[in-house]
């Protein structure tokens, strides 16, 4: 009966110890899912935030980059307006005895060439108008402008003030057809700026010193009396 007493209590022993551990490997495997459960958390968490200063990373210096296209893009084309109207300038500087006689140019165009067309515009007074005169035209007729040049051309001489001050008359080229120019004229007109239509033939070989330009021809001529008074 002792023994069996004894076993009994080996065996109630054995099985408290056998519960404890279980409780005990239970216990720590639910504090190592958890731990593993908040690392994941802590990764996942990291990573997205790394993901998201990377975006926002990507989105500034594309920004940026687009930013400083723009400024190059305008940079250059201001230079570019900048370098024509210079052009434009320096087209009256062209010596006509520089031109082989075959194709002797007047301010560096060949009137006599195969005959275009083009828009008269009003006179300028120095070369620092020319340059005014076709800023002004590229800023209030930009999409009309693309890919047309401004010709300046000496006719006479000013006497505003300065009888030794050149005029220049300025005319919009080229064009192909006289319908065009008119049309191109009739645009500028509505934005109310005046301007006519001439063929390049009809002053080839015209000195043009004393000339009227076409935004002149339309005026009233003044008798010699009215000119005395």
């Amino acid at each position: 009966i002792k023994a069996e007493k004894e076993a009994q209590a080996e065996a109630l022993r054995v099985k408290a110890k056998a519960a404890t551990e279980a409780k005990i490997a239970k216990t720590k495997a639910l504090e190592e899912a958890k731990a593993d459960a908040l690392r994941l958390k802590a990764e996942k968490q990291a990573k997205a935030e790394a993901e998201a200063q990377a975006a926002a990373t990507a989105r500034a210096t594309k920004l940026q980059a687009q930013q400083e296209a723009q400024v190059e893009a305008a940079r250059l084309k201001t230079g570019q307006e900048a370098k024509t109207a210079a052009e434009a300038v320096e087209e009256i500087k062209i010596s006509p005895a520089t031109i082989p006689p075959e194709k002797k140019l007047v301010d560096g165009v060949n009137w006599s060439d195969q005959q275009f067309w083009l828009v008269d515009m009003s006179d300028a007074h120095d070369r620092g108008s020319i340059a005014t005169a076709w800023h002004d035209l590229l800023t209030r007729f930009p999409m009309q402008m693309k890919n047309r040049t401004i010709l300046p051309r000496q006719v006479r001489l000013s006497n505003a003030g300065n009888e030794h001050a050149p005029l220049y008359k300025l005319f919009i080229a080229k064009f192909p057809n006289k319908q065009m120019a008119e049309d191109f004229c009739a645009i500028l007109r509505a934005g109310q700026q005046r301007c006519g239509v001439v063929s390049s033939q009809s002053l080839a070989g015209k000195n043009d010193l004393n000339a009227p330009s076409a935004t002149e021809q339309s005026a009233p001529k003044q008798t010699a009396k009215e000119e005395q008074s």
